[in-house]
C-alpha cells in the first residue's frame, strides 16, 4: 500500500498471464529434454559397463581354459 493515500501499489514489472504460461511451458520442455538426455546417458553408460564386464569375464574364462590345457 502507498502510505500517502492507502491505495495498493501496482507491481513494478507487470507480467501478463501469457508470459507466465509461456515461461512455465519452456521450463516444462527443458525438464523433459533433461530427463530424456539423462536417460540416454545412463543407458549408454550402462552399455559401456556391461561391455567391460563381459570382456573381463571372457578374459578370465580364457585364462582358466589356458591353465587347464597346460
Amino acid at each position: 500500500m502507498d502510505p500517502a493515500d492507502g491505495t495498493p501499489r501496482r507491481p513494478v514489472l507487470p507480467v501478463s498471464a501469457r508470459k507466465i504460461k509461456d515461461n512455465a511451458a519452456d521450463w516444462h520442455n527443458l525438464m523433459m529434454k533433461w530427463e530424456r538426455l539423462n536417460d540416454n546417458g545412463f543407458t549408454t553408460a550402462n552399455k559401456i559397463v556391461n561391455m567391460k564386464i563381459s570382456d573381463h569375464n571372457r578374459d578370465d574364462l580364457e585364462k582358466k581354459q589356458n591353465k587347464t590345457i597346460k
